[in-house]
């Protein structure tokens, strides 16, 4: 299953990401609330790889996201949904406010696999 780091300080938007990426079979579905969280998540020994990030880029303390964006996007090939398009090293960006489904069709779009009809049947 491919797994997700949701960076965003704003709890209930954090609360909806996790809900979709969840139902679109995201597991485990981290979240931290600022970078300094991120970065040390991401650099625990044993880390949960990471295939997804959301990632507020206006946090209110500690690195702001396009540091954790820089940071991350040299060391590991993961996909990263940023909020804002001056951060040209994001995957995609969405703004705010967005509904879940323009989430869901922002990361279906840079991760198809996850797309039910991605693989023919039969």
């Amino acid at each position: 299953m491919p797994t997700a780091l949701v960076v965003e300080d704003e709890v209930w938007v954090a609360g909806e990401i996790q809900e979709c990426l969840e139902a679109l079979g995201f597991a485990p579905v981290l979240v931290a609330s600022n970078g300094q969280q991120a970065l040390e998540h991401l650099g625990q020994k044993n880390a949960t790889k990471i295939d997804l990030m959301t990632l507020d880029l206006k946090l209110p303390e500690g690195p702001q996201g396009g540091h954790v964006l820089i940071i991350c996007s040299a060391h590991d090939p993961m996909k990263f949904i940023g909020d804002d398009k001056i951060y040209r090293k994001a995957t995609a960006t969405i703004r705010k406010p967005f509904t879940q489904e323009q989430l869901k069709s922002t990361v279906l779009g840079i991760l198809p696999e996850l797309t039910p009809d991605f693989y023919p049947t039969g």
